[in-house]
């Protein structure tokens, strides 16, 4: 915010103090002094009115500090908006903590498949096609788009199951130095708010390529483990590879709570996947496995 007479900003960060503005040559602070009788708008231009000034939050540069001042010395950049207005408050920590709100460039959508719609996921040499093998499901909370982890638990003989995690694999449509993988590494992760999410990565790839949805084949990195169910012990070391699969079932919490509490026929009967997934010997013993390990 600015202060009342325009000469300095407040950061919202307490830890910096006020920044004094540098006034440019033969110009007054139009865009931050308000006096009786004024206000800001948005655009930094100030009108008259009989309404009490506006506070404004703005953004500064600091340009230098001098040894002998008691404040950094900067200049404006530009006018954010009016302060308490939620879409400025919500700005303005975006900006705090660094968080790239912007849409993604043209270069970095350029690194995409044309097509999504008719994107092949083909089993190679160097993956472990699973579709056939096992029984993979995700759970997540309702209308979740951007499944991104999925998980199977096998029997595989007396005391003996196999439990598999399975984890998108985003790289194989990231190119190491590609304006993609440059734009991934700087927002680091997505951030969610009350409004709305601001995806680390196109939503092609969250929602689409990249999301583990229910009766389509993706490309994912894959953990085996062998495990005891009488006491949860790991058995040897767990097998880590690239994988093929396909997501039997795409839960939500309450339908994989129902089969984990209810009767088999009844976790079939209140689920919203497909018939493939409501069979009982498929979608509901895995999920029970993994609650018993849990």
């Amino acid at each position: 915010t600015v202060s009342p007479d325009g000469r300095f900003l407040v950061p919202a960060d307490g830890r910096v103090p006020k920044i004094a503005l540098e006034r440019p040559p033969g110009r007054a602070h139009k865009y931050f002094h308000a006096p009786q009788g004024a206000v800001l708008t948005p655009d930094g231009d100030e009108t008259t009115t009989d309404a009490p000034p506006t506070v404004v939050r703005a953004l500064a540069a600091i340009d230098a500090w001098p040894a002998d001042s008691r404040h950094p010395r900067g200049h404006y950049v530009e006018t954010l908006g009016a302060a308490g207005d939620v879409a400025v408050e919500t700005d303005v920590l975006l900006r705090q903590h660094d968080v790239r709100a912007s849409a993604f460039a043209p270069a970095v959508l350029a690194c995409l498949p044309a097509r999504a719609e008719s994107y092949e996921f083909v089993p190679t040499p160097d993956r472990r096609d699973l579709r056939e093998t096992r029984t993979v499901c995700s759970i997540d909370p309702p209308s979740c788009r951007d499944i991104d982890d999925a998980l199977h638990c096998e029997v595989l003989g007396d005391d003996l199951w196999e439990v598999g995690v399975h984890i998108a694999d985003v790289t194989h449509f990231c190119a190491p130095g590609t304006p993609l993988d440059a734009e991934a590494a700087e927002r680091g992760t997505s951030t969610y708010l009350v409004d709305r999410r601001l995806d680390m990565l196109p939503a092609l790839l969250t929602e689409t390529l990249c999301s583990l949805r229910a009766g389509v084949d993706r490309y994912a990195f894959s953990v085996l483990l062998e495990m005891r169910p009488s006491d949860g012990t790991v058995v040897g070391e767990p097998t880590f590879c690239k994988s093929l699969i396909r997501s039997a079932a795409a839960l939500s919490y309450p339908e994989a709570q129902l089969m984990i509490s209810s009767s088999a026929a009844a976790a079939a009967a209140a689920s919203s996947a497909d018939d493939a997934t409501n069979e009982e010997g498929a979608v509901a013993p895995t999920v029970r496995r993994l609650a018993h390990l849990a």
